[in-house]
Protein backbone atom coordinates (compact mmCIF):
# COMPACT_ATOMS: atom_id res chain seq x y z
CA UNK A 1 0.00 0.00 0.00
CA UNK A 2 1.05 3.40 -0.54
CA UNK A 3 0.98 6.04 1.91
CA UNK A 4 -3.00 7.03 0.93
CA UNK A 5 -3.49 3.48 0.12
CA UNK A 6 -1.50 2.62 3.42
CA UNK A 7 -4.99 3.83 4.85
CA UNK A 8 -5.40 0.39 6.45
CA UNK A 9 -2.31 1.72 8.77
CA UNK A 10 -3.76 4.15 11.14
CA UNK A 11 -7.61 3.62 10.18
CA UNK A 12 -8.10 1.98 13.59
CA UNK A 13 -4.95 1.37 15.93
CA UNK A 14 -6.47 3.84 18.16
CA UNK A 15 -9.58 1.32 18.41
CA UNK A 16 -7.07 -1.26 19.63
CA UNK A 17 -5.52 1.22 22.45
CA UNK A 18 -8.72 0.26 24.20
CA UNK A 19 -7.75 -3.48 24.80
CA UNK A 20 -5.86 -2.49 27.78
CA UNK A 21 -8.73 -1.00 29.88
CA UNK A 22 -11.52 -3.62 27.79
CA UNK A 23 -9.56 -6.52 28.52
CA UNK A 24 -9.39 -6.55 32.10
CA UNK A 25 -13.13 -5.78 31.97
CA UNK A 26 -16.64 -7.45 32.67
CA UNK A 27 -18.21 -6.43 29.50
CA UNK A 28 -21.40 -6.57 31.48
CA UNK A 29 -20.20 -3.73 33.84
CA UNK A 30 -20.05 -1.60 30.75
CA UNK A 31 -20.16 1.94 33.16
CA UNK A 32 -17.58 0.95 34.66
CA UNK A 33 -15.43 0.16 32.57
CA UNK A 34 -15.65 2.74 29.78
CA UNK A 35 -15.13 5.12 33.10
CA UNK A 36 -11.58 3.48 33.36
CA UNK A 37 -10.84 3.29 29.24
CA UNK A 38 -8.27 5.78 27.06
CA UNK A 39 -10.36 8.26 25.56
CA UNK A 40 -10.93 7.89 21.84
CA UNK A 41 -10.69 11.27 21.17
CA UNK A 42 -7.34 11.77 22.76
CA UNK A 43 -6.06 8.48 20.83
CA UNK A 44 -6.95 9.83 17.43
CA UNK A 45 -4.54 12.91 18.37
CA UNK A 46 -1.94 10.77 19.81
CA UNK A 47 -2.10 8.64 16.63
CA UNK A 48 -2.15 11.57 13.94
CA UNK A 49 1.14 12.63 16.35
CA UNK A 50 2.80 9.64 16.21
CA UNK A 51 6.53 9.91 14.98
CA UNK A 52 6.62 9.78 11.69
CA UNK A 53 2.86 8.91 10.79
CA UNK A 54 1.96 11.80 9.23
CA UNK A 55 4.87 11.69 6.54
CA UNK A 56 2.83 12.48 3.53
CA UNK A 57 3.68 13.01 0.26
CA UNK A 58 4.26 17.18 -0.28
CA UNK A 59 2.67 16.46 -4.01
CA UNK A 60 0.31 14.07 -2.86
CA UNK A 61 -1.13 16.69 -0.26
CA UNK A 62 -1.17 19.57 -2.51
CA UNK A 63 -2.98 17.67 -4.77
CA UNK A 64 -5.79 16.74 -2.86
CA UNK A 65 -6.12 20.38 -1.53
CA UNK A 66 -6.65 21.62 -5.00
CA UNK A 67 -9.18 19.03 -5.76
CA UNK A 68 -11.05 20.41 -2.62
CA UNK A 69 -10.49 24.48 -3.48
CA UNK A 70 -11.05 24.51 -7.29
CA UNK A 71 -9.18 24.23 -10.37
CA UNK A 72 -5.56 24.87 -10.01
CA UNK A 73 -3.52 22.67 -12.44
CA UNK A 74 -0.11 23.36 -10.75
CA UNK A 75 -1.65 21.46 -7.55
CA UNK A 76 -2.86 18.73 -9.45
CA UNK A 77 0.08 17.45 -11.33
CA UNK A 78 -0.67 13.61 -11.34
CA UNK A 79 -3.82 14.49 -13.34
CA UNK A 80 -3.67 16.01 -16.60
CA UNK A 81 -5.54 17.62 -19.78
CA UNK A 82 -9.31 16.73 -20.51
CA UNK A 83 -8.57 14.16 -16.90
CA UNK A 84 -8.57 17.55 -14.82
CA UNK A 85 -12.50 18.55 -15.41
CA UNK A 86 -13.50 15.21 -14.70
CA UNK A 87 -11.38 14.86 -11.41
CA UNK A 88 -13.52 18.45 -10.02
CA UNK A 89 -16.41 17.12 -10.93
CA UNK A 90 -16.39 14.03 -9.41
CA UNK A 91 -15.23 11.68 -12.32
CA UNK A 92 -18.56 11.75 -14.52
CA UNK A 93 -18.91 12.55 -17.73
CA UNK A 94 -22.17 12.14 -19.98
CA UNK A 95 -23.71 10.84 -16.46
CA UNK A 96 -20.75 7.71 -16.76
CA UNK A 97 -17.77 7.39 -14.37
CA UNK A 98 -14.47 7.67 -15.98
CA UNK A 99 -12.88 6.49 -13.45
CA UNK A 100 -13.51 3.82 -10.62
CA UNK A 101 -17.32 3.33 -9.43
CA UNK A 102 -16.95 3.43 -5.50
CA UNK A 103 -18.73 0.13 -4.09
CA UNK A 104 -20.32 0.92 -1.00
CA UNK A 105 -21.88 -2.24 0.65
CA UNK A 106 -19.44 -4.66 2.04
CA UNK A 107 -18.21 -7.64 -0.99
CA UNK A 108 -17.59 -10.45 1.70
CA UNK A 109 -21.08 -9.68 3.77
CA UNK A 110 -22.85 -12.29 1.82
CA UNK A 111 -20.11 -15.07 3.53
CA UNK A 112 -21.02 -13.93 6.81
CA UNK A 113 -25.13 -14.03 5.91
CA UNK A 114 -24.58 -17.34 4.23
CA UNK A 115 -22.13 -18.31 6.87
CA UNK A 116 -19.39 -19.07 4.59
CA UNK A 117 -17.64 -16.91 7.37
CA UNK A 118 -16.83 -15.69 10.60
CA UNK A 119 -18.04 -11.85 10.88
CA UNK A 120 -14.82 -10.99 12.17
CA UNK A 121 -11.41 -12.02 9.97
CA UNK A 122 -8.63 -11.86 11.98
CA UNK A 123 -5.46 -14.28 12.52
CA UNK A 124 -7.09 -16.13 15.50
CA UNK A 125 -10.43 -17.13 13.22
CA UNK A 126 -8.15 -18.70 10.87
CA UNK A 127 -6.38 -22.21 11.10
CA UNK A 128 -2.92 -21.06 13.44
CA UNK A 129 0.55 -20.92 12.17
CA UNK A 130 2.68 -22.98 13.22
CA UNK A 131 4.40 -21.08 16.19
CA UNK A 132 7.25 -23.27 16.68
CA UNK A 133 8.52 -22.69 13.24
CA UNK A 134 7.94 -18.83 13.97
CA UNK A 135 9.68 -18.52 17.11
CA UNK A 136 12.49 -20.39 15.27
CA UNK A 137 12.52 -17.84 12.44
CA UNK A 138 12.29 -15.29 15.20
CA UNK A 139 15.58 -16.39 16.87
CA UNK A 140 17.69 -16.44 13.61
CA UNK A 141 16.61 -12.77 12.92
CA UNK A 142 17.95 -9.90 15.20
CA UNK A 143 14.92 -9.09 18.16
CA UNK A 144 13.79 -5.69 17.56
CA UNK A 145 12.22 -3.96 21.11
CA UNK A 146 9.21 -3.23 20.59
CA UNK A 147 7.69 0.26 20.24
CA UNK A 148 5.77 1.47 23.82
CA UNK A 149 2.71 2.36 22.91
CA UNK A 150 2.70 -1.60 20.69
CA UNK A 151 4.09 -3.01 24.08
CA UNK A 152 1.83 -1.17 26.28
CA UNK A 153 -1.22 -2.38 24.19
CA UNK A 154 -0.36 -5.57 23.57
CA UNK A 155 0.93 -6.49 26.76
CA UNK A 156 4.33 -6.71 25.19
CA UNK A 157 2.82 -10.77 23.76
CA UNK A 158 3.78 -10.16 19.94
CA UNK A 159 7.76 -10.30 18.84
CA UNK A 160 9.33 -8.16 15.64
CA UNK A 161 12.56 -9.11 14.21
CA UNK A 162 14.82 -7.96 11.60
CA UNK A 163 17.27 -9.42 9.28
CA UNK A 164 18.44 -9.73 5.17
CA UNK A 165 16.04 -9.26 2.72
CA UNK A 166 16.42 -12.39 1.29
CA UNK A 167 16.10 -14.34 4.36
CA UNK A 168 12.83 -12.44 5.93
CA UNK A 169 11.11 -13.12 2.61
CA UNK A 170 12.20 -16.96 2.25
CA UNK A 171 10.30 -16.86 5.94
CA UNK A 172 7.33 -15.08 4.87
CA UNK A 173 6.83 -17.48 2.17
CA UNK A 174 7.56 -20.46 4.63
CA UNK A 175 5.50 -18.94 7.93
CA UNK A 176 2.35 -18.38 5.57
CA UNK A 177 2.27 -21.84 4.05
CA UNK A 178 -0.58 -23.30 6.76
CA UNK A 179 -2.30 -26.85 5.90
CA UNK A 180 -6.02 -26.49 5.23
CA UNK A 181 -5.96 -22.89 4.01
CA UNK A 182 -2.92 -21.92 1.75
CA UNK A 183 -3.48 -24.41 -1.12
CA UNK A 184 -6.73 -22.55 -1.74
CA UNK A 185 -5.53 -19.76 -2.69
CA UNK A 186 -5.16 -19.67 -6.29
CA UNK A 187 -1.30 -20.36 -7.51
CA UNK A 188 -1.11 -17.12 -9.00
CA UNK A 189 -2.09 -15.37 -5.62
CA UNK A 190 0.46 -17.45 -3.70
CA UNK A 191 3.99 -16.55 -3.13
CA UNK A 192 5.68 -13.43 -1.81
CA UNK A 193 4.95 -9.85 -3.20
CA UNK A 194 7.20 -7.02 -3.44
CA UNK A 195 5.03 -3.47 -3.16
CA UNK A 196 7.63 -2.13 -5.59
CA UNK A 197 7.30 1.62 -6.10
CA UNK A 198 5.39 1.86 -2.96
CA UNK A 199 6.15 5.77 -1.24
CA UNK A 200 5.97 4.31 2.88
CA UNK A 201 8.04 1.43 3.85
CA UNK A 202 6.49 -1.74 3.03
CA UNK A 203 8.27 -4.05 1.24
CA UNK A 204 6.66 -7.32 0.90
CA UNK A 205 3.20 -8.55 1.42
CA UNK A 206 1.90 -12.37 1.38
CA UNK A 207 -2.18 -13.27 0.94
CA UNK A 208 -1.52 -17.15 0.35
CA UNK A 209 -2.55 -17.09 4.57
CA UNK A 210 -6.22 -16.00 3.62
CA UNK A 211 -10.10 -17.52 3.11
CA UNK A 212 -10.58 -18.02 -0.82
CA UNK A 213 -13.99 -18.33 -1.56
CA UNK A 214 -13.97 -20.29 -5.37
CA UNK A 215 -17.40 -19.42 -6.49
CA UNK A 216 -17.68 -15.79 -5.46
CA UNK A 217 -14.21 -15.40 -6.61
CA UNK A 218 -13.10 -13.62 -3.74
CA UNK A 219 -9.73 -13.50 -1.58
CA UNK A 220 -10.58 -12.60 2.45
CA UNK A 221 -7.29 -11.28 4.05
CA UNK A 222 -7.00 -11.40 7.79
CA UNK A 223 -3.43 -9.23 9.59
CA UNK A 224 -1.08 -12.22 10.42
CA UNK A 225 2.61 -12.48 11.56
CA UNK A 226 4.62 -12.78 8.39
CA UNK A 227 2.31 -11.43 5.60
CA UNK A 228 4.10 -7.81 6.05
CA UNK A 229 7.40 -6.63 6.06
CA UNK A 230 9.20 -3.15 6.29
CA UNK A 231 12.38 -1.54 5.34
CA UNK A 232 14.23 -0.70 8.29
CA UNK A 233 15.90 1.98 6.74
CA UNK A 234 15.93 3.76 3.49
CA UNK A 235 17.28 1.73 0.66
CA UNK A 236 18.18 3.13 -2.58
CA UNK A 237 15.81 4.97 -4.21
CA UNK A 238 13.30 5.30 -1.84
CA UNK A 239 11.72 8.71 -0.99
CA UNK A 240 12.82 10.33 1.58
CA UNK A 241 9.43 12.12 2.95
CA UNK A 242 8.34 8.82 3.83
CA UNK A 243 10.90 6.62 5.24
CA UNK A 244 13.36 7.32 7.82
CA UNK A 245 17.32 6.31 8.02
CA UNK A 246 16.87 4.30 10.95
CA UNK A 247 13.93 1.81 11.92
CA UNK A 248 11.06 4.68 12.74
CA UNK A 249 9.20 4.63 10.17
CA UNK A 250 8.98 1.06 9.72
CA UNK A 251 8.13 0.66 13.25
CA UNK A 252 5.52 3.40 12.83
CA UNK A 253 4.04 1.26 10.72
CA UNK A 254 4.27 -2.22 12.23
CA UNK A 255 2.90 -0.33 15.35
CA UNK A 256 -0.34 0.96 13.29
CA UNK A 257 -0.97 -2.25 11.39
CA UNK A 258 -0.65 -4.71 14.29
CA UNK A 259 -3.05 -2.90 16.48
CA UNK A 260 -5.01 -1.86 13.94
CA UNK A 261 -6.23 -6.02 12.70
CA UNK A 262 -8.03 -4.75 9.70
CA UNK A 263 -8.76 -7.64 7.12
CA UNK A 264 -8.52 -7.00 3.53
CA UNK A 265 -11.12 -8.12 0.59
CA UNK A 266 -10.78 -8.51 -3.11
CA UNK A 267 -13.37 -9.24 -5.06
CA UNK A 268 -11.73 -10.88 -8.83
CA UNK A 269 -13.46 -10.93 -12.04
CA UNK A 270 -12.46 -11.16 -15.51
CA UNK A 271 -10.92 -7.55 -16.94
CA UNK A 272 -14.09 -7.27 -19.14
CA UNK A 273 -16.32 -7.20 -16.15
CA UNK A 274 -13.64 -5.35 -14.32
CA UNK A 275 -14.05 -2.84 -17.00
CA UNK A 276 -17.77 -2.30 -15.41
CA UNK A 277 -16.33 -0.83 -12.45
CA UNK A 278 -13.24 0.90 -13.62
CA UNK A 279 -12.99 2.58 -16.78
CA UNK A 280 -9.41 4.39 -16.26
CA UNK A 281 -6.67 2.68 -15.40
CA UNK A 282 -7.52 -0.43 -17.06
CA UNK A 283 -4.04 -2.02 -16.93
CA UNK A 284 -5.24 -5.63 -17.10
CA UNK A 285 -6.07 -7.54 -20.48
CA UNK A 286 -9.53 -6.23 -22.17
CA UNK A 287 -8.89 -8.69 -24.75
CA UNK A 288 -8.89 -12.06 -22.20
CA UNK A 289 -12.18 -13.11 -21.65
CA UNK A 290 -11.15 -15.50 -19.74
CA UNK A 291 -8.85 -15.36 -16.77
CA UNK A 292 -11.39 -14.29 -13.86
CA UNK A 293 -8.53 -13.18 -11.62
CA UNK A 294 -7.53 -10.33 -13.99
CA UNK A 295 -9.63 -7.64 -11.85
CA UNK A 296 -9.99 -7.47 -8.14
CA UNK A 297 -11.95 -4.68 -6.46
CA UNK A 298 -10.76 -4.42 -3.03
CA UNK A 299 -12.28 -3.33 -0.05
CA UNK A 300 -10.82 -2.69 3.64
CA UNK A 301 -12.63 -3.89 6.78
CA UNK A 302 -12.05 -2.87 10.40
CA UNK A 303 -10.85 -5.31 13.02
CA UNK A 304 -11.74 -7.37 10.17
CA UNK A 305 -15.51 -6.70 10.56
CA UNK A 306 -16.91 -8.39 7.17
CA UNK A 307 -20.32 -6.60 7.38
CA UNK A 308 -19.30 -3.60 6.98
CA UNK A 309 -16.16 -1.97 4.41
CA UNK A 310 -14.68 1.12 5.73
CA UNK A 311 -14.91 4.44 3.86
CA UNK A 312 -11.44 4.75 2.41
CA UNK A 313 -11.13 8.22 1.52
CA UNK A 314 -12.33 9.56 4.70
CA UNK A 315 -8.67 8.13 6.29
CA UNK A 316 -6.76 10.78 4.67
CA UNK A 317 -8.10 13.01 7.02
CA UNK A 318 -7.33 10.75 9.79
CA UNK A 319 -3.86 10.56 8.21
CA UNK A 320 -2.88 13.87 7.54
CA UNK A 321 -4.98 15.25 10.17
CA UNK A 322 -6.78 17.76 7.93
CA UNK A 323 -10.04 17.43 8.28
CA UNK A 324 -10.65 19.17 5.05
CA UNK A 325 -9.71 16.13 2.70
CA UNK A 326 -12.31 13.83 5.40
CA UNK A 327 -14.82 14.19 2.52
CA UNK A 328 -12.53 12.93 -0.70
CA UNK A 329 -13.55 9.55 -1.84
CA UNK A 330 -11.40 6.42 -2.76
CA UNK A 331 -11.30 2.75 -4.36
CA UNK A 332 -8.52 0.47 -4.86
CA UNK A 333 -7.72 -2.38 -7.32
CA UNK A 334 -5.65 -4.87 -8.21
CA UNK A 335 -5.41 -5.66 -11.55
CA UNK A 336 -2.95 -8.27 -13.51
CA UNK A 337 -0.65 -6.42 -15.96
CA UNK A 338 -0.20 -7.50 -19.58
CA UNK A 339 1.95 -9.78 -21.22
CA UNK A 340 3.74 -10.78 -17.88
CA UNK A 341 4.23 -14.27 -16.79
CA UNK A 342 1.03 -15.53 -14.99
CA UNK A 343 0.39 -13.76 -11.47
CA UNK A 344 4.22 -12.35 -11.43
CA UNK A 345 2.91 -8.38 -12.16
CA UNK A 346 0.23 -6.76 -10.92
CA UNK A 347 -0.81 -2.89 -10.52
CA UNK A 348 -2.19 -1.34 -7.24
CA UNK A 349 -4.37 1.21 -7.78
CA UNK A 350 -5.43 4.29 -5.91
CA UNK A 351 -7.44 6.48 -7.13
CA UNK A 352 -9.72 9.56 -5.21
CA UNK A 353 -12.33 12.06 -6.13
CA UNK A 354 -14.51 14.43 -4.52
CA UNK A 355 -17.64 12.27 -5.14
CA UNK A 356 -18.80 9.38 -3.19
CA UNK A 357 -19.61 7.22 -5.99
CA UNK A 358 -16.35 8.00 -8.45
CA UNK A 359 -13.10 8.61 -8.33
CA UNK A 360 -10.71 9.29 -11.00
CA UNK A 361 -7.28 10.89 -9.69
CA UNK A 362 -4.41 8.44 -8.98
CA UNK A 363 -2.00 8.75 -5.91
CA UNK A 364 -0.41 5.82 -4.91
CA UNK A 365 -0.47 3.38 -7.10
CA UNK A 366 2.74 0.85 -7.32
CA UNK A 367 3.41 -1.98 -8.84
CA UNK A 368 2.61 -5.92 -7.08
CA UNK A 369 5.35 -7.86 -8.65
CA UNK A 370 6.01 -11.91 -7.13
CA UNK A 371 9.60 -12.24 -6.47
CA UNK A 372 8.66 -16.10 -4.85
CA UNK A 373 6.50 -18.10 -6.61
CA UNK A 374 4.11 -20.28 -5.08
CA UNK A 375 6.18 -23.20 -5.27
CA UNK A 376 8.85 -21.23 -3.66
CA UNK A 377 10.95 -20.65 -6.44
CA UNK A 378 12.57 -17.16 -7.01
CA UNK A 379 10.78 -15.13 -9.92
CA UNK A 380 13.35 -13.13 -11.81
CA UNK A 381 14.03 -10.67 -13.03
CA UNK A 382 11.70 -9.02 -9.82
CA UNK A 383 14.34 -11.09 -6.85
CA UNK A 384 17.51 -10.03 -7.79
CA UNK A 385 16.17 -6.42 -8.46
CA UNK A 386 14.40 -6.29 -4.65
CA UNK A 387 17.53 -7.53 -3.46
CA UNK A 388 19.76 -4.68 -5.49
CA UNK A 389 17.18 -2.22 -3.94
CA UNK A 390 17.10 -3.49 0.24
CA UNK A 391 21.09 -3.80 -0.31
CA UNK A 392 22.12 -3.95 3.46
CA UNK A 393 18.86 -1.95 4.69
CA UNK A 394 17.55 -4.80 7.47
CA UNK A 395 13.98 -6.02 6.66
CA UNK A 396 11.12 -6.12 9.50
CA UNK A 397 8.65 -8.17 9.80
CA UNK A 398 5.68 -8.90 12.35
CA UNK A 399 7.47 -12.53 13.76
CA UNK A 400 4.32 -13.62 15.96
CA UNK A 401 4.53 -14.25 19.95
CA UNK A 402 6.52 -15.07 22.51
CA UNK A 403 4.93 -18.35 23.30
CA UNK A 404 1.10 -19.77 23.00
CA UNK A 405 0.17 -18.54 26.53
CA UNK A 406 1.02 -14.90 24.54
CA UNK A 407 -0.99 -15.49 21.51
CA UNK A 408 -3.74 -16.32 23.29
CA UNK A 409 -3.36 -13.43 25.72
CA UNK A 410 -3.35 -10.87 21.79
CA UNK A 411 -6.23 -12.76 20.68
CA UNK A 412 -8.96 -12.64 23.83
CA UNK A 413 -7.44 -8.46 24.15
CA UNK A 414 -8.57 -8.30 20.32
CA UNK A 415 -11.75 -10.32 21.12
CA UNK A 416 -12.32 -7.83 24.00
CA UNK A 417 -11.74 -4.99 21.61
CA UNK A 418 -14.02 -6.23 19.49
CA UNK A 419 -16.95 -7.08 21.72
CA UNK A 420 -16.68 -3.93 23.47
CA UNK A 421 -17.25 -1.90 19.78
CA UNK A 422 -20.21 -4.15 19.08
CA UNK A 423 -21.90 -3.57 23.22
CA UNK A 424 -21.56 0.18 22.00
CA UNK A 425 -18.75 0.92 24.72
CA UNK A 426 -16.76 2.88 22.08
CA UNK A 427 -18.19 5.35 19.23
CA UNK A 428 -16.92 3.71 15.74
CA UNK A 429 -13.81 5.48 14.55
CA UNK A 430 -14.14 5.22 11.04
CA UNK A 431 -17.33 5.51 8.84
CA UNK A 432 -18.88 2.98 6.72
CA UNK A 433 -19.33 3.30 3.06
CA UNK A 434 -22.98 4.91 2.23
CA UNK A 435 -24.83 5.57 -0.55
Amino acid sequence: MSLPCRAVGLLVSAAVAAAAGVDACDLEGAAGCKARSSDLAALLQVSRGHPAAPRFDAAYAKAFEGWRRGPRASQISPVMGAGLAHVLSGGHAGGKCVGTKVSCDSQPAELVEQKKSHQYATWYNMPLQDLAKMKDYHAKLADVPLPQRLAELTHSTVTLAEGSAGDVARMMYEATKVGGVSEHVPKELRGVFWMKGNPVPEELMVIQHAQWHEEEKLLVLPFAPFMWSWASGRPKGAPASTYTTDREAALTNADALILGQSALSAKFSTCKKGREQTRHPIVCDLRDCEDDLAYGYMQVHQFGNLTEAVDLGHLLGLITGNPDLAGVSGAFTLQKARHASPGSMWRRTCQWGSSDTCVFAEAGSYDFVKIIDADGNFVQPWYDEFIEYMGDVPLMTWTGWHDAAARAEHGKAINNVVQAIQAGMYERLMPIMEC
